[in-house]
């Protein structure tokens, strides 16, 4: 791919369903061929974004591809790093790596370099505080750092103050914007001065950017004719293509036609950004967009054709606006609907940031073969079929504040249902916003918005020996899918700058109509011995939340009910490192919880519960096999309430996390209506159970119990109960019994040798298919996996009130 002076930008900003070729089922199987394991992008900071920094090792930021690597320290921005990776390492293995494969890059240079009046100055840092040392100050120390977009299609981070030294030390008194976009075999920068009155003209000012490594040196030069220039949202750019020529651009065409008001949008190759463009800032609906059911998609018929004699990868923007970008979820589908698997990035922004505004910018690379291809984009946002959809996507904070990574799940697409701070860039914690889902203020409350769950948790806390909590470092984030049925994010890292401690955590929620789940499945690895004083395992809880009962129990019902009406006080543990007895699943709920609330907000609130389906754990030698909870009091109302958080933590009498100690536990976060006039939901079997069980503990058994499924399989090997993963060892059939079954229940089929599978229902012999389509084909998820030529399949299965079911996976 050879792009020289261009700077590549992709994006989709709706649900991208591609059509392709009439041809059949062996076309499909060409076309998914040309879609490489290497193509995947990582951005991370080598020792965290936040907390302090050691100075021998510097605020260096981390861009890895699946064809190269590239650091950058931020108080030495022209001495980079970068390489060439030649192992075949696929997006799943890299994201596990840790940083192996940026560990022998080699020296480069990043020359930009302002000419004024004779006087070269060259890019050295970014402009940040001198005192480091407060922690609050290090939180703002990289906030000129913006992550626009980050997923695994492409990273888009800008430097917003960089500052021009001369040799001699002398300082420009003006600052660029200088921006990096990482595809996965495309590095491009992009330049955009700063205007300064320090400066007296900016009248044949000379540009200069140049990146040399090792084996290749791009260059770029400009001269600045006048001020005027300095409003342009990018002064000039530079492209740096080092993996495969797949780029043909100029024997293709594209346009796009708005599916249902027939009105064509313009669509131009933008050679500063290297792709397609359709500007599509206003979209014509005759259906409600914003809060609002959102039943209806967005759909784009677009025509592409190419003219080359080999398969092209094109790179498509649609610049518009998304009818409600809490939850849209895009998918590349075929003309029908039917998802195709290719992988499509979600990046959004709704805190109206600045020179940008708001946007939902969903990323993708499509393969097209030569000739004229028609396809469809669409956009789903509340419902995908009959059920509402599932999304874990990036949220950019710029406009926020923080500007770090910050990812951002729905159900549906009327407010968060959980959010990650993964560079803890606001918080000291992992887990931030909890909401519900189907959630008013009564019967007669709003439906469709915000609501409130109990906000926060967090992963594991250990302290250094100043006490100071460890945070985040080396955090890799893999997208693997991000919905619409089920999605899986994968968070790969280390606490603390001496990596004390090693975190493995998959992320997951699912398409369902009763109450929000999020699935989280956490290793640790202790790489060394510390304190545990204070620690935690998992914490569900961070702002005030007014608390009157926590019952817990395990897989036969409950084991302990605790009151709170008095007596409590700050910094109490009302109890501490209490084994959960019994069979497994076990549960704290707080059946009775809520937001004490005196904004006036027209909320709905739930309740909060954690069900532990799975816990091992090694510490000092020794196996435990059932978690052990502390409740601390954080706050209290003398006579009604108290403010209570539930942690996990190592069993009594283990004092010490040593090397070698290793934790694993499957979590499952719920939150659920506290009372059946506050849910506004569609499942009855779920408002059934409410009308007998307001604000009670039984309804976080139900899903405990309910969803301990047992499955048997035929044709394939179980992986996973809840949610259901099966690999496939048969390919034309594979038959699954299922006992229980609380809502819509995941079930997803891997290891496929095609996406061409219809799923039934067998019952009393008889075999019904199962459709749950409303606008076509748009009810299963397909995900496609590049490194061994296979394909998942993702169902929703129906199961309350099932009892004993059966399904059966043809191949059609």
């Amino acid at each position: 791919m050879r792009i020289s002076g261009k700077y590549i930008v992709l994006g989709l900003s709706a649900f991208i369903a591609v059509t392709l070729p009439a041809k059949g089922k062996a076309d499909d199987a060409a076309l998914m061929k040309h879609l490489s394991p290497r193509d995947y992008t990582f951005s991370y900071w080598l020792q965290g974004r936040r907390g302090e920094t050691r100075p021998e090792i510097g605020d260096i930021l981390v861009f890895e591809t699946g064809y190269y690597g590239l650091t950058l320290d931020m108080a030495r921005l022209d001495q980079a790093q970068f390489g060439l990776l030649s192992d075949p390492m696929g997006y799943a293995e890299a994201v596990d790596a840790e940083t192996s494969r940026i560990a022998a890059l080699n020296n480069a240079a990043l020359c930009f370099d302002i000419e004024v009046d004779g006087q070269v100055y060259r890019a050295k840092q970014l402009v940040m505080p001198e005192n480091k040392k407060d922690f609050e100050e290090a939180r703002s120390r990289l906030s000129d750092v913006w992550l626009w977009e980050s997923g695994r299609i492409v990273q888009h981070i800008e430097l917003n103050q960089v500052r021009f030294e001369t040799r001699q030390g002398d300082v420009l008194p003006a600052t660029a914007r200088l921006t990096i976009t990482a595809f996965p075999d495309v590095l491009t920068w992009a330049v955009q001065m700063n205007s300064s009155d320090d400066v007296p003209s900016w009248e044949g000012v000379k540009v200069e950017l140049a990146f040399e490594t090792p084996s290749k040196i791009w260059r770029t030069t400009h001269v600045i004719e006048d001020e005027e220039e300095l409003k342009k949202e990018h002064l000039m750019g530079l492209a740096c293509a080092v993996g495969p020529d797949r780029d043909i651009h100029q024997d293709i065409t594209v346009s796009a036609t708005h599916a249902e008001s027939g009105k064509p949008y313009p669509t131009q190759y933008n050679p500063m950004t290297g792709c397609f463009v359709t500007v599509a800032r206003k979209v014509d609906r005759n259906w409600d967009a914003g809060w609002a059911e959102i039943r209806n998609y967005d759909e784009f018929d677009i025509v592409i054709e190419n003219r080359n004699r080999k398969t092209a990868t094109v790179r498509y923007l649609l610049d518009g606006g998304a009818a409600n970008m809490t939850g849209g979820v895009p998918i590349l589908c075929k003309p029908d609907g039917t998802p195709t698997g290719i992988p499509v990035q979600i990046s959004k922004d709704w805190h109206k940031p600045p020179r940008r505004g708001s946007f939902f910018r969903p990323y993708a690379l499509i393969p097209v073969p030569p000739g004229k291809h028609q396809y469809k984009l669409r956009n789903a946002y509340g419902y995908y079929g009959t059920v509402p959809a599932a999304s874990h996507a990036q949220l950019s904070l710029v406009g926020n504040g923080g500007n770090g990574r910050w990812d951002q799940l729905a159900i549906g697409c009327w407010g968060e249902t959980m959010c990650f701070d993964g560079d803890m860039t606001l918080t000291r914690g992992a887990i931030t916003d909890v909401r519900t889902l189907f959630v008013r203020n009564g019967k007669e409350g709003t439906k469709w918005k915000f609501t409130s769950g109990g906000w926060g948790g967090d992963w594991l806390s250990i302290k250094d020996n100043r006490g100071q909590k460890q945070l985040f470092s080396q955090m890799k984030t893999a997208y693997l899918t991000q919905g619409p049925c089920l999605t899986d994010v994968r968070y790969r890292g280390f606490f603390g700058h001496e990596h004390q401690a090693r975190v493995a955590a998959d992320v997951k929620t699912l398409r369902t109509d009763d109450y929000m789940r999020t699935f989280q499945d956490i290793e640790y690895e202790f790489r060394a011995d510390i304190s545990n004083q204070d620690s935690y395992l998992f914490k569900m809880g961070a702002k005030a939340w007014h608390t009157q009962s926590i019952v817990y129990g395990n897989a036969d019902g409950e084991l302990g009910t605790i009151q709170f009406s008095g007596g409590h006080k700050k910094g109490d543990r009302v109890l501490d490192r209490l084994e959960l007895k019994g069979a497994a699943p076990w549960w704290v709920a707080f059946p009775e919880s809520g937001e004490k609330r005196g904004d006036g907000r027209n909320w709905g609130q739930g309740s909060r519960a954690l069900i532990i389906r799975s816990y091992s754990a090694t510490f000092g030698g020794i196996t435990y096999d059932a978690p052990s909870i502390t409740l601390p009091v954080k706050g209290f109302d003398d006579d009604e309430w108290a403010d209570v958080d539930l942690w996990l933590t190592p069993p009594e009498g283990i004092n010490d996390f040593k090397q070698g100690d290793r934790v694993r536990m499957r979590t499952q976060w719920i939150t659920l209506p506290r009372h059946v006039d506050d849910y506004y939901g569609p499942n009855e079997a779920f408002r059934k159970h409410l009308k007998k069980h307001s604000k009670s503990w039984k309804t976080v058994y139900r899903e405990a119990k309910g969803n301990d499924l047992k499955v048997q399989v035929v044709g394939g090997i179980l992986k996973n109960s809840y949610p259901i993963i099966i690999e496939a060892i048969r390919p034309d059939n594979i038959q699954v019994k299922i006992n229980g079954g609380i809502g819509f229940v995941p079930i997803r089929f891997e290891n496929l040798s095609s996406p061409n599978y219809a799923l039934y229902r067998v019952e009393g012999g008889k075999r019904t298919v199962l459709d749950q389509s409303v606008h076509g084909n748009d009810f299963w998820q397909t995900d496609y996996v590049s490194v061994s030529g296979t394909y998942s399949l993702v169902f929703s299965l129906p199961l309350d009130d099932q009892g004993v079911s059966g399904w059966e996976l043809k191949i059609e």
